[in-house]
C-alpha cells in the first residue's frame, strides 16, 4: 500500500514538473533535476520497510507456534538432555524478546519513514509548482537528504538485527531439535 502511493505520487510529480519545466531558470532545472534524480531512492527504503514488516508479521506467527511444538519434549521427565533443554528454552524466550524489541523499533521507524516521505511529496509538489525560493529550497533539500539517510542507517540496522534474530531462531531450533530427536525442519528462510 504504501508502495502504491509513494509510486502514484512520484507519477503526480513527473506529471506535474513537465507543466512547470517551461517557466524555470537554469538554477531552478539543476535543483529540479537533483530532486528527480533522488525521488526513487525512497523506494530502496520502501523495499526494506516491506520486508521487514513481512518477517516481523512470519516471526511473530512462527516463533510461538514453533516454541508450543518443541515445549513439550523439552519438559518430558524422561529426557536425558533436560539441563541443557533448559539452558536452550531460556535463550529461545530471550530471543523471542529480542524479536518483540525489534517490532518496537520498528513501528517508531516506520511511522518516521511514513511522515518523511510524506513531508517530501509535499516539498516536491510545492517546488515542482514554483512555489519555493530556491535558496530555501536547496537548504530544506540538504535536510531531507539527511533525513533520508538516517531513516536509511535505521532500516538497514533494523533488516540486519532481525536477520540476526531469524538466524538465531533456526539455530536454536536446530539445536533442540537434535537434543530431542525430532526430525523436522522449523526453518525460517528469508530474501533480502
Amino acid at each position: 500500500m504504501l508502495m502504491k502511493r509513494i509510486l502514484l505520487l512520484s507519477t503526480l510529480i513527473v506529471s506535474l514538473l513537465g507543466l512547470t519545466l517551461s517557466g524555470c531558470g537554469s538554477d531552478d532545472l539543476s535543483l529540479i533535476n537533483e530532486v528527480k534524480r533522488f525521488d526513487p531512492e525512497w523506494m530502496t527504503l520502501s523495499s526494506k520497510v516491506s520486508f521487514i514488516d513481512r518477517y516481523l508479521r512470519i516471526t511473530a506467527r512462527r516463533y510461538q507456534a514453533d516454541f508450543d511444538e518443541v515445549d513439550p519434549y523439552i519438559s518430558d521427565p524422561a529426557t536425558t538432555e533436560r539441563s541443557n533443554l533448559y539452558g536452550l528454552r531460556s535463550q529461545y524466550r530471550n530471543m523471542m524478546q529480542d524479536r518483540d524489541k525489534l517490532e518496537t523499533r520498528f513501528g517508531k521507524t516506520k511511522e518516521a519513514f511514513v511522515s518523511a516521505v510524506e513531508s517530501f511529496n509535499d516539498w516536491q509538489t510545492q517546488l515542482m509548482k514554483g512555489r519555493l525560493d530556491e535558496d530555501e529550497a536547496r537548504q530544506e533539500f540538504v535536510g531531507i537528504k539527511a533525513g533520508y539517510d538516517s531513516l536509511a542507517v535505521d532500516l538497514n540496522q533494523l533488516q540486519d538485527d532481525l536477520i540476526r534474530n531469524i538466524e538465531q531462531h533456526n539455530a536454536l531450533m536446530n539445536r533442540i531439535t537434535r537434543a530431542v530427536d525430532i526430525h523436522a525442519s522449523f526453518e525460517i528462510r528469508y530474501d533480502r
